[in-house]
């Protein structure tokens, strides 16, 4: 019973030394381990040391562990004096650091070589040392003027100028001047820069590293001068890509005058007649008219009518842009609401910031009323047929009050006097031209 007892009590202890023996053995095995993968580039590259092509470097920690910072050293034929001391950062397990040098090739059709140590001062432990060397060959220079069977090879830069377009900032006229600098070669043109020569100076524009068939844009504004001038694009201008064809890297452009330019003057008037009748239709017109020596834009119109202050009407229409001296005339029927003024608002807009606004003004008023005539008998005189005289006596009066503003004024005797046919009714008359003068 007691061996027993004992034998149990050692035979846990041996599997807990053993279980530790065994975490210390991982522990022990968990070490990182780096390796290297490098990649040569298709294209060349020219500038004015020679021809380069670009090699990536991969470093890798491929190991159980993370690796701390450490050295890549590279070198080869063409490498620096002390060759390329590249830093590498602490790794991760299954990291990677990446860097892309510009090899120099060799002329003559001489391969370079490439050799690469990761870890140089071996100051990391891995868990395998021999994979920390890789090496790769650069492939040797083209032929600057073609290859072995005569394709022509390298870069070629070329600049294409656009024409300069004009604008006006602040009543100063300024000239936009672009080309595209493209790079026409069959090798990769490294950055270069561009220069704008002309009378107001000299211009720097850098442009990117460009591949075959690709190019890129650029543009600067000049103030205008009192006379026309040549500026000059020149491609390549410090001499940095070393080109196929190096007599292809400058084009000039003719800058014009500060001379006035071609330019539109659109005027609007609005035409309506001085009185309008109230509830009668009137004809307004709209005119539009080009006086100035160029082309306008299109343009929209927008007529308002107002009176006692409300709009009670809006007429919106387009007009096509109008050549130097072409006008545009629109005619259309409005009817006054009420009597009293009455306001046109033309406003005519187009383009980025034109609009024009013209107004005239006019008076509605009332139709005056309508005096009917006095019927007549068949004898055709003035007398009322079918009437007594005292009846006619009382009308007529009505009537000569109503069409004379003034009758109220005459005397008695003159009313009856400019009765015809009735003066012999003169004193009923005059009495009854009393008492409607009074009343």
């Amino acid at each position: 019973m007691d061996v027993w007892r004992v034998g149990g009590i050692r035979g846990g202890l041996m599997k807990k030394i053993l279980f530790l023996l065994f975490a210390f053995a991982a522990c022990a095995f968990a070490i990182p381990d780096i390796s290297l993968s490098l990649n040569v580039g298709e294209n060349p590259y020219t500038n004015s040391s020679g021809t380069y092509y670009d090699v990536s470097i991969h470093t890798r920690n491929i190991g159980q562990d993370a690796s701390p910072a450490s050295r890549t050293y590279a070198s080869g034929p063409t490498q620096p004096p002390f060759g390329w001391r590249i830093e590498v950062p602490e790794l991760t397990q299954f990291g990677e650091h990446t860097v892309t040098l510009g090899v120099q090739c060799l002329e003559g059709g001489q391969e370079n070589v490439l050799a690469v140590w990761a870890d140089h001062l071996n100051h990391i432990a891995e868990s395998d040392e021999g994979n920390n060397h890789a090496a790769i060959a650069i492939p040797a220079c083209p032929n600057p003027g073609g290859d072995d069977i005569g394709h022509p090879t390298g870069a070629d830069l070329v600049p294409v100028a656009s024409a300069p377009y004009n604008y006006t900032v602040r009543n100063s006229m300024y000239y936009l001047l672009s080309a595209n600098i493209t790079n026409e070669g069959f090798e990769r043109a490294p950055a270069s820069a561009v220069r704008i020569i002309g009378p107001a100076g000299t211009i720097k524009i850098q442009v990117a590293s460009l591949q075959p068939g690709e190019s890129q844009r650029i543009s600067n504004p000049v103030e205008c001068q009192e006379s026309a001038s040549q500026v000059r694009f020149v491609a390549d201008a410090d001499d940095d890509v070393l080109e196929s064809d190096e007599g292809n890297n400058e084009v000039s452009v003719l800058v014009p005058s500060c001379s006035p330019q071609p330019a539109a003057d659109i005027s609007v008037s609005v035409d309506v007649p001085e009185n309008l009748a109230v509830m009668e239709s009137e004809r307004v017109s709209v005119t539009i008219q080009n006086n100035g020596t160029g082309r306008g834009n299109a343009l929209h119109v927008e007529v308002g009518m107002l009176q006692y202050g409300d709009q009670f009407g809006v007429y919106n229409y387009d007009v096509p842009a109008l050549v130097p001296g072409q006008e545009n005339r629109r005619t259309f029927s409005i009817k006054c609401p009420n009597d009293g003024g009455i306001s046109f608002v033309a406003t005519v807009e187009g383009g980025e910031s034109f609009s024009r606004t013209a107004t005239a003004d006019s008076e509605c008023i009332l139709p005056e009323p309508e005096i009917q005539p006095l019927p007549q008998n068949e004898s055709g005189s003035g007398e009322p047929a079918n009437e007594t005289p005292q009846e006619n006596e009382s009308q007529y009066a009505k009537v000569l009050l109503v069409a004379d503003g003034n009758a109220s004024h005459k005397s008695s005797a003159q009313s009856a006097n400019e009765a015809p046919g009735l003066c012999i009714l003169g004193a009923p008359l005059r009495i009854l031209a009393m008492l409607f003068g009074n009343g």
